[in-house]
């Protein structure tokens, strides 16, 4: 179903986090990851979650997208660790 966004081939690192909220923190992290995206098809994307399940009323997307070239792996795969450890830390900030 997502084919056109996640073509045949191409490597991915995909990663989804709960958020209990939108603080200034939890932004910050989030702009600061986007304006360094590992690749030109690298994206982050705040969704709201329609309810409260487990007290996350929002999921963050990081998804690193790339061509099947294994020089690239390492930076990508850095990228949304990197992206989803700066989530992590701003939510234990808040």
């Amino acid at each position: 179903m997502t084919d056109t966004h996640h073509p045949f081939g191409m490597r991915a690192e995909h990663r989804t986090r709960p958020l209990r909220g939108l603080s200034d923190e939890t932004l910050e992290a989030v702009l600061a990851a986007a304006e360094q995206p590992a690749a030109a098809l690298s994206r982050i994307v705040l969704r709201p979650r329609g309810g409260v399940l487990d007290g996350a009323p929002w999921d963050c997307e990081c998804l690193a997208l790339w061509p099947p070239v294994a020089s690239l792996d390492r930076g990508n795969v850095a990228w949304v660790d990197n992206a989803v450890d700066a989530l992590d830390r701003a939510a234990v900030a808040v």
